[in-house]
């Protein structure tokens, strides 16, 4: 089947971000189980009492929020990749989905970037004591704003391919050629 370069650009795309999600969900579980270790073999106590319980312990209740967290990203990326797939077959829902994921990110970015502004505008008053303790510390706020706006640029392109005619006519040709004129349904893939 012949697919447009923009539809194979967008859900090539989607795949190798929904990979690197999962990669860092992965990453995300190693951690978390790494220091849910390290916390049980410490003997956590309070100063005032004996033991503090685990469901006192506001260090566990951190770590069930990245377990969810993990959770939840690992199975974002394994939609990802799926939709990708599904949208190489000019499936509509995959196209909608990408196109939902894409606004939602660059949203999230958004807020993001807002909020990492205000952090770094109180953070700026003592960047010359901390770039003294860690000297390499403006080589990482580059490098996280790099990555950042590649992200943003990626999910601007996404979201003008996956609305474009050409990726739009793509999936919408591939629905008319499911339906017979008979009405019953063929599978195309």
């Amino acid at each position: 089947m012949n697919r447009p370069t923009a539809l194979l650009v967008v859900a090539w795309l989607w795949i190798i971000i929904g990979i690197f999600t999962i990669a860092f969900g992965v990453c995300v579980a190693f951690q978390t189980i790494q220091i849910h270790n390290i916390l049980d073999e410490m003997d956590v106590t309070n100063p005032m009492t004996e033991r503090i319980p685990d469901f006192d312990n506001p260090l566990l209740e951190v770590l069930h929020i990245a377990y969810v967290t993990m959770f939840v990203v690992f199975a974002l990326g394994v939609f990802m990749v799926i939709s990708g797939f599904y949208l190489l077959k000019l499936r509509a829902w995959a196209r909608l989905s990408l196109e939902i994921l894409s606004w939602l990110g660059l949203i999230y970015y958004m807020f993001n970037f807002i909020r990492v502004v205000k952090g770094f505008t109180s953070f700026k008053s003592n960047f010359l004591e901390v770039q003294e303790t860690y000297p390499s510390i403006l080589f990482y706020i580059i490098i996280g704003a790099i990555i950042g706006l590649i992200f943003v640029a990626a999910l601007i392109v996404s979201i003008i391919l996956l609305r474009g005619k050409s990726v739009r006519e793509a999936v919408k040709r591939r629905d008319t050629l499911t339906t017979s004129t008979d009405g019953g349904i063929k599978q195309v893939d």
